[in-house]
């Protein structure tokens, strides 16, 4: 089948911050996507999300120029499932969890790479399925995910040892993940976690959309800080010219290597102490 043709829009953001990171969320798709981004406008809930990761020496001026308060951000904690060698992630499966302070719990099945064409129409009538382009620095990658709800206290079953990894995945993702990947030895999958994560939603107006922050802690007290925005395919430009003079503007430097939060995770839980 035919890969989607996003990359012309990621080569067009990155002329405007090489190194930033650029999510393009489809909320329904075709088989084809050749003509994505009129495809994209005739569904309001498609949108761009763009990312940028601030260097770790930065991250306390960030929070002091973005004025981050720990007491009004939204508290999670982030929980991964792969072997101690990354057998899953090398193949391009993640299995995540996180639990949410005063929200619903979810898991979610991430493929990549996994274009919107190659999945059968009927998965994007389903609630929490999505595909999207990730491009970090010179490179893409296509995705597409499949997020259910969990019950409270589930995930600490599993990470306390008295539930299986595998209850925590509906039928419908373990579906997903023998049609489009293939099914884990769910027994020899490792509890990766927890992350301590806090998000914030910020109005600033330097940013004609909301702009996004999430805080990761590793056990460590590593950190990761991702600011990030959301905007239409046709604003997408915009958007993030915007949000790159805004950090420059807090004396922010977003350029250099981008590591995604998730690897930055698995490394750190599967990394051998010397």
């Amino acid at each position: 089948m035919s890969r989607c043709r996003f990359r012309q829009l990621s080569h067009v953001l990155r002329s405007v911050v090489p190194l930033a990171i650029v999510t393009l969320v489809v909320g329904c798709a075709e088989p084809s996507l050749e003509h994505a981004e009129e495809d994209l406008k005739a569904r309001p809930a498609s949108q761009v999300e763009l990312k940028i990761t601030v260097k770790s020496n930065q991250i306390d001026k960030a929070q002091a120029g973005l004025k981050l308060v720990a007491s009004q951000a939204e508290r999670r904690e982030v929980f991964f499932y792969d072997t101690h060698e990354l057998a899953l992630f090398e193949r391009g499966v993640i299995l995540r969890a996180r639990k949410k302070l005063g929200a619903k719990d979810d898991s979610t099945v991430k493929l990549r790479p996994l274009t919107a064409g190659e999945v059968e129409k009927s998965w994007f009538a389903m609630d929490g399925f999505k595909c999207e382009v990730d491009s970090v620095g010179n490179k893409s990658v296509e995705s597409c995910s499949l997020t259910s709800p969990q019950d409270s206290g589930e995930i600490d079953e599993v990470r306390a040892g008295g539930r299986a990894i595998k209850k925590l995945y509906a039928a419908t993702q373990e579906l997903f993940l023998a049609d489009y990947a293939e099914t884990p030895a769910w027994n020899e999958l490792e509890v990766l976690g927890p992350v301590a994560v806090q998000a914030w939603q910020l109005h600033r107006s330097e940013v004609a959309s909301d702009v996004n922050v999430e805080l990761w802690t590793l056990p460590d007290g590593a950190r990761v800080l991702e600011v990030s925005t959301r905007a239409s395919v046709k604003a997408a430009t915009a958007r993030l010219a915007e949000l790159t003079a805004l950090l420059k503007k807090l004396g922010l430097d977003a350029s250099g290597a981008q590591e995604t939060k998730t690897k930055a995770a698995l490394t750190f839980f599967t990394t051998d102490p010397l």
